[in-house]
């Protein structure tokens, strides 16, 4: 195993997932996670993220290629893979289409819990049923296309906000605690010169009924 992502391998396989990675010819680095879904599928998923020697860099990458696959995957349509024109599973899928569309929402769950491991952050409970990740972005402000490079998730909006503060490009004669009290209210900066943060909120477990 390459030591640059040992990391990734300690955590996907303490949630169970079996983890490989192989170098593609664009400077990429393919990664796919594997387990076994409740009703015995040989679950799996590739996801590609740009090659770097930076560990960290790498980390980040792939705890975002994680959430978008998450955010990405349709359910409804991966279970109508597994179905005949009669509406039930085929090649060992269960039989009954409810059962097999439930094991494709326990492969979800299956992967959002990855992303939630990957990212260090506790899983949602009965007593703690609603929690908010703040996922800070930073862009090029002075060209019209969007190059985000994912900065970070914070547990609060308050955390988020701390974090550009420390960690951004602002003036010396910059008044913080007007940009502060923006990010706070708008989620996004004011014009800093050459770069730009935009804070957007992540859902990790159920609204509160």
């Amino acid at each position: 195993m390459n030591e640059r992502f040992e990391k990734i391998y300690e955590i996907a396989e303490r949630e169970g997932w079996t983890v490989s990675h192989e170098f593609n010819s664009i400077m990429e680095v393919e990664f796919t996670f594997s387990k076994k879904s409740p009703a015995g599928q040989d679950f799996s998923f590739t996801i590609d993220v740009e090659d770097d020697d930076e560990e960290d860099y790498v980390f980040a990458e792939l705890r975002v290629a994680v959430y978008r696959y998450w955010e990405d995957l349709d359910v409804s349509e991966e279970t109508y893979i597994w179905l005949n024109s009669q509406g039930h599973g085929v090649n060992g899928a269960p039989w009954d289409m409810k059962d097999l569309y439930e094991d494709m929402e326990a492969c979800e769950t299956m992967i959002h819990d990855l992303w939630l491991a990957l990212e260090g952050i506790e899983k949602p409970t009965e007593e703690k049923p609603k929690q908010y990740v703040y996922e800070v972005f930073q862009s090029d402000a002075w060209h019209t296309t969007y190059n985000i490079a994912h900065r970070g998730c914070y547990l609060t909006l308050e955390d988020a906000v701390d974090a550009i503060i420390t960690n951004g490009y602002f003036d010396e004669e910059e008044d913080l605690d007007y940009v502060r009290k923006h990010l706070l209210e708008y989620r996004q900066t004011p014009d800093t010169g050459d770069i730009n943060y935009e804070i957007s909120a992540i859902e990790v477990g159920e609204w509160d009924k």
